[in-house]
Parts: structure tokens; C-alpha cells; sequence
């Protein structure tokens, strides 16, 4: 790979989602996989470098996709409290309740970062991991629920660096 690229200046960038960093239960096995793209895409970037080859990962926010269609009809065919949404009405109440800018990203907000990444404009920057997601990932949010009544009555324990532990906040979803 570096040697085809050898002395031309050249970029990769991969796309993987804003849920490799949001430690969701109910993306345990999707966020991980998002993850190793991130860190595939450092190797690529360390190894690149030297001879001109820069790598960097966008994480795209809460888009309406197929995924997320199919996740919300899973919802309002499993979830009692959502049998009456629409499978739109269920995104946008988990874009209202995670995304601070409160809207959802679009895929023209993602091939924004993508060209800038991919231009001259970026030629100093390799290795990096760009949130387009209206502030999903500053913010840390706790899971969403997608009803209005209480989450279901399940504690796990969390050490803190007391050594005390406290409950977790249950997520209905």
C-alpha cells in the first residue's frame, strides 16, 4: 500500500460511525466494530505518513437510514410503547434527545468533512477521527428511551475512583 503511493501526497478516509464512541448498550456490538475502523485507520495513518499518505476517520451522527428504519420498525413491533410511532417519529425522538444542535446529519454534512479530508486544505492532518454529529459525542448522552414511562427496575455497579459503587442508569429501549 505505501510503496503505491510512495512521494505522491495521497488520502484515505473511512467512514465509521458516531457509535464507536457512545458505549451503548444497545449498540454493544455495533460500536465495537465502528471502533476498530478508527483504529485500523491510525495504523494506516502511522505507517503512511513517512511517505505521504495521510488517513483519517469520519464519524457520521444520527442520519436516516435504512439501519435506522429497520431499528425503529423493530421498536414498534417489540417495544408496547411504541406500537403507535411511525418508525420517523422514533428517530426523531432519539435525534431530540442526543443531538445538542437538534437536527439530524445529513449525508451532504458528511461529504463536507469527507472532500475537506480528502483536499489539499487538509494536507497536514492524518490519524484524526472527525464527529459530524451536531455535538452527540461532546456531550456524552445517556441512552435514550424511545417511551415515556420509567425505565425497567435493573441496577448494575460501577466503581468510581473512590472505590463506592452507584447504580447505572437504566436504558429502556
Amino acid at each position: 500500500m505505501v510503496r503505491r503511493h510512495a512521494g505522491r501526497p495521497s488520502a484515505i478516509v473511512n467512514i465509521a460511525s458516531v457509535g464507536a464512541r457512545l458505549g451503548m448498550e444497545m449498540l454493544a456490538d455495533y460500536g465495537p466494530s465502528k471502533a476498530a475502523v478508527i483504529e485500523l485507520t491510525h495504523v494506516i495513518a502511522q505507517v503512511g505518513a513517512p511517505s505521504g499518505l495521510r488517513a483519517n476517520t469520519v464519524l457520521p451522527g444520527l442520519i436516516w437510514t435504512d439501519m435506522w428504519r429497520a431499528t425503529s420498525e423493530w421498536l414498534i413491533a417489540n417495544d408496547p410503547a411504541c406500537a403507535d410511532a411511525t418508525p420517523e417519529g422514533i428517530f426523531a425522538r432519539f435525534v431530540g434527545q442526543m443531538v445538542p444542535m437538534g437536527r439530524p446529519q445529513t449525508t451532504s454534512d458528511i461529504a463536507e468533512m469527507v472532500a475537506f479530508l480528502l483536499s489539499e486544505r487538509a494536507a497536514n492532518i492524518t490519524g484524526q477521527t472527525m464527529s459530524v454529529d451536531g455535538g452527540v459525542v461532546m456531550t456524552r448522552p445517556a441512552p435514550c428511551t424511545v417511551s415515556d414511562s420509567p425505565a425497567p427496575a435493573r441496577r448494575r455497579r460501577h466503581s468510581n475512583r473512590w472505590g463506592r459503587f452507584r447504580p447505572a442508569r437504566a436504558a429502556h429501549v
